[in-house]
């Protein structure tokens, strides 16, 4: 599954792996807001992932305190809270998978 905000960029990656035999799904969110991430970890609850690619992120360099806290908000939701989300959901379900086959 291939999820960004750009829906040509996901259109783009997902056309050049399916031409190496990947199958794919394409989904739109902006990870820059918690609804997303909740929408998209509902959607991929089905599905059994054994790898994640947490790629999302933005910089914005210079003085702190000159940018308003909520764009500052903003930047620390997909630069850390959505990886941290992503991983945790993701990490349980593989780390459950990986005991059950060596019981």
């Amino acid at each position: 599954m291939l999820v960004a905000r750009r829906l040509n960029l996901l259109e783009a990656i997902g056309i050049q792996l399916a031409m190496n035999t990947i199958s794919n799904t394409v989904n739109i969110a902006d990870f820059s807001t918690e609804g997303a991430i909740k929408q998209i970890l509902k959607l991929l609850t089905i599905f059994e992932i054994g790898l994640l690619i947490s790629n999302a992120g933005t910089g914005k360099p210079g003085n702190f305190l000159e940018f308003e806290e909520i764009r500052t908000k903003y930047t620390l939701q997909l630069n850390a809270i959505s990886h941290l989300s992503l991983v945790h959901f993701f990490g349980r379900k593989m780390a459950k998978r990986r005991k059950e086959e060596f019981l």
